[in-house]
């Protein structure tokens, strides 16, 4: 019974990875050519992209890299391997999918609420599969068990608008605040309701 137990649980955390690296991937490169600057390091990815034209995957991932290491001592080895996994593939679905997806000429707004609800929808299936996207969802993870009344996403929220900030001034558009806020307030409040579902199924992050 305990070896049907762990096997029904591993089963479910990988279905979880797999969706949720999927749609985590599809979100990024579907406002790839808006001036959008999404939230954690994957923020700071695109916007080295859209100045430099550095290949936004690749840089996610060695941006990231201090960030296990760090979720290694606090949140143990499974939590890491997970994040390993989740920012490599991601990472190759980024790079691999970008060059090949038509350019989404939606309203930015518009654009920017179905991004960040999707990026939601991804990453909180990744965070119950007990992983993270390094960057600050895992910082998030830390900081929650210090600011215990306060939820993940609005958590998430604060720290990834010092993020937006930061992308905005290297891409040199303060136009592109609004937008990049709106879908970083989608993004997180998306992952609060993936997260409370979740816990109804007996679901909890790292």
């Amino acid at each position: 019974m305990i070896k049907t137990g762990i096997s029904k649980e591993l089963r479910t955390e990988w279905a979880l990875l797999l969706t949720g690296c999927i749609i985590y991937a599809l979100s990024t490169v579907l406002i790839k050519d808006a001036d959008i600057i999404p939230g954690s390091f994957l923020g700071v990815a695109v916007a080295l992209n859209k100045a430099l034209g550095l290949h936004t995957g690749m840089m996610n991932l060695l941006m990231n890299i201090p960030v296990m290491i760090l979720v290694t001592r606090k949140l143990g080895r499974k939590v890491l391997i997970y994040t390993v996994f989740i920012m490599a593939f991601t990472s190759l679905l980024i790079d691999w999918w970008s060059p090949l997806f038509p350019e989404v000429r939606w309203n930015v707004y518009v654009l920017a609420g179905i991004g960040g609800i999707t990026m939601g929808v991804g990453a909180g299936m990744l965070i119950l599969a007990k992983g993270t996207m390094a960057g600050t969802t895992a910082l998030t993870l830390l900081l929650q068990r210090v600011f215990k009344k306060l939820s993940f996403g609005t958590i998430l929220f604060s720290v990834d608008s010092l993020i937006v900030l930061l992308g905005t001034v290297i891409v040199g558009n303060w136009k592109a605040i609004l937008y990049s806020l709106l879908y970083s307030l989608c993004c997180a409040k998306t992952m609060d309701l993936i997260i409370f579902i979740g816990h109804r199924y007996g679901l909890e992050p790292a």
